[in-house]
This record gives structure tokens, C-alpha cells and sequence, in this order.
């Protein structure tokens, strides 16, 4: 690819030279920093299940330093944000994953956890009280993954807060669709009168 900007240099098209070749330089310093960034996701991602979330930030904003538009490692900066009860940086990390995410040209399975995404901005939205917010957050989880009824549980418990009994007793029946042995699901229909 780097033969591409002399040619282009020569066909007149030399801002376009410049910035294939600026391009191609940025791209070629990530890569090299990669590995680096790699075994900080790592380490971040143990930090993370020892349940040590303060240590799992910082590696994921030191990995961020090295990979700033990485998905992955804005989520889990997100992530810890939430666990250390920061929720306005944890929400503009996790949006960040999400657009990211959406910006890529090819889209691997996972990249930035966009589901879990969805649901931790949802409950940051609900938290705060924005309900319509994190009822739109939580859509969007379902849409994503259909087959989990993580967004099922947060979608009647929010409506169920709202007082929107129909639409908490329609979110429920979906999520018992999906997994009848669901006990947060069961909780959620006792409490709206469903089966005892």
C-alpha cells in the first residue's frame, strides 16, 4: 500500500498522497503497538473477574492510550466505570464502544460487547431516571440478541416501575418464551399479578 502514495503524488493528486501516507503511518505505529495493548486487555479482563475494577480501569485507559478507538477496550474502561459507581464516564466510554463499533468497515462478533453495552447504558439511564432512555437502550439489547433474556428482565422491571403493567407483563411472557425457568422473569410476573 505505501507504493500507492508515489503514484498518486505523481498523478497530481498530492493531498491525497499526503493523507494515504499520513494514514498508512498511523496504521503501521498500531500495529506495532498492538501486542502492548493486547496483553493490557488481558490483564485487564483478570483484574476485572479478581473483582478488582479500580485496577481493570486503569489498565483499560493505559491500553486506550495505545489503541484509543478500540471497542473492546472502551467497553471494558466502560464496564469498570459502572463497577466503580462513575456513571457519567462510564456512559461516554460505553457510547464510545458503541460508535466504534458502528464504524467499522467489518464487524467481528463481540467487538465493544455491544449487548452488554445496551444493558449497562440502560440501567445508567434508568438510574438517573431517564426510563424512556433506558427503555430504548434496552430494545436495542433485545434486537441484538433476541436469545438472552437479560433485556427481557430489564425491559418489564423498567416498565414495571413506570407503571406500564401491559407492556411489563408483554416483556415477560417474550423472556418466559425464551427461558420458562427464568426466576427473575417468575419474580417480575408474581409481582404483577401472573402466576403464583
Amino acid at each position: 500500500m505505501t507504493e500507492l502514495a508515489p503514484v498518486l503524488a505523481a498523478a497530481g493528486a498530492t493531498d491525497e498522497a499526503k493523507a494515504l501516507g499520513a494514514a498508512i503511518e498511523r496504521l503501521e505505529a498500531e500495529r506495532a503497538q498492538a501486542p502492548q495493548a493486547s496483553r493490557l486487555l488481558a490483564a485487564c479482563d483478570a483484574a476485572s473477574q479478581a473483582g478488582d475494577f479500580a485496577r481493570a480501569e486503569g489498565l483499560a485507559r493505559e491500553a486506550l492510550a495505545l489503541a484509543p478507538d478500540d471497542p473492546d477496550l472502551l467497553f471494558r474502561r466502560g464496564h469498570a466505570l459502572v463497577q466503580l459507581g462513575q456513571p457519567e464516564a462510564a456512559e461516554q466510554s460505553l457510547r464510545a464502544a458503541l460508535a466504534q463499533r458502528e464504524a467499522q468497515l467489518v464487524w467481528r462478533r463481540g467487538v465493544g460487547e455491544p449487548y452488554q453495552a445496551e444493558l449497562l447504558l440502560g440501567i445508567l439511564a434508568s438510574g438517573r431516571g431517564a426510563f424512556d432512555e433506558g427503555i430504548a437502550h434496552f430494545t436495542r439489547a433485545r434486537d441484538l440478541d433476541p436469545y438472552l433474556t437479560g433485556a427481557y428482565r430489564l425491559l418489564a422491571a423498567t416498565y414495571e416501575v413506570m407503571g406500564r403493567r401491559e407492556q411489563a407483563r408483554r416483556a415477560v411472557t417474550a423472556g418466559l418464551a425464551i427461558d420458562p425457568r427464568s426466576a427473575p422473569l417468575h419474580e417480575i410476573d408474581r409481582r404483577l399479578g401472573g402466576a403464583p
